[in-house]
């Protein structure tokens, strides 16, 4: 992600705070925009639990913000655990049904489903003799 791009999101996510939190809840607000640097920062690391963890707390603060849904749901796929990703990107969408990563993500997601689901019929039909 370009600097620029991270600039607009940590603006949107503050002013999602402020409105979520209140002007005078300065704390909660230092609190939210130091999860996100230490969530993005592990997710650039390839930490995914790490990632997941901060993202998973975001959502709970911030529970509009379909970037952090976005990204819990991509550290989840990267653990290799398709229906909890699926179950993030689904929330993000509610959010922000507008978003083609989540989108694609999303259809990725299901497609992993599909191929674990057809391989588990391919070693059933070839242990059976089918």
């Amino acid at each position: 992600m370009t600097k620029a791009v991270n600039r607009v999101r940590i603006t949107v996510l503050a002013v999602l705070v402020i409105v979520q939190c209140g002007c005078s809840s300065t704390p909660e607000k230092t609190k939210a925009f130091t999860r996100l640097e230490m969530a993005d920062h592990a997710y650039a690391q390839g930490r995914w639990v790490e990632a997941e963890q901060h993202y998973q707390a975001i959502t709970q603060q911030v529970p509009n913000d379909f970037y952090a849904w976005f990204r819990m749901g991509n550290a989840r796929l990267r653990q290799g655990n398709v229906d909890a990703a699926i179950s993030a990107y689904q929330a993000g969408l509610q959010r922000d049904s507008r978003q083609p990563k989540l989108q694609y993500n999303l259809a990725e997601a299901y497609l992993r489903l599909a191929y674990r689901s057809m391989q588990s019929a391919y070693e059933l039909s070839t242990a059976t003799g089918a």
